[in-house]
This record gives structure tokens, sequence and C-alpha cells, in this order.
């Protein structure tokens, strides 16, 4: 079986079968959940966002490192950056462990 994307579309409807919300009530509360969570991640003094049952973001300090050209094979140098990790709560590792492989 293959695996389906899901979208904010199929977030909302999530939310309204589920949760009771209109549609303006859906969009409404994802849509501020979506812009406090990047207000907070790139906020200074935050170092990391939990959600409780979810799991952890942070933000990752990535060093400088030496890559490659796909193009060409040219060796580059990579120049440090930060990016934003994911760390599973242990609710949702147990929910994965759970499901059968396909």
């Amino acid at each position: 079986m293959e695996k389906r994307s899901v979208g904010k579309k199929e977030i909302l409807q999530h939310m309204m079968l589920h949760g009771g919300y209109t549609r303006d009530e859906a969009e409404r509360a994802f849509n501020a959940f979506v812009n406090s969570m990047l207000s907070l991640i790139s906020h200074e003094s935050v170092g990391r966002v939990y959600l409780s049952g979810l799991g952890a973001f942070h933000i990752k300090e990535v060093g400088e490192r030496v890559g490659r050209n796909p193009k060409t094979g040219e060796k580059v140098v990579v120049p440090p950056r930060r990016t934003i990790r994911f760390r599973a709560s242990g609710k949702m590792s147990s929910l994965l462990e759970a499901m059968p492989e396909h």
C-alpha cells in the first residue's frame, strides 16, 4: 500500500469531523497554532518547543562541512547553518512501534 501525504485540507477536515469545529474555526485554530509555532521556534530565547504526547522541535546548529557538487564532482565547502529537528515523544514512538509493517 502506497503512503499518501496529508496536508492542511485533510487536517482541517479531521478537526471538523472529530473536534466539532466549523470550517472557519478549524482554519483559525490551525493558522494560530502554526503561526505560534513559527514565532516560538524562531525566538532567540527559546531552545525547544515541546508538545505533550507529540514531541519536541528544537534548533540544531550544523557545522561547516565538505560536500560535492553533484554535476561536477568537485569538492565544495558547505557553510554552517541552523536547522529544525523534531524528536518524537514516547507516546508517538510507541504508536509507531505498534503499527504493522508493510
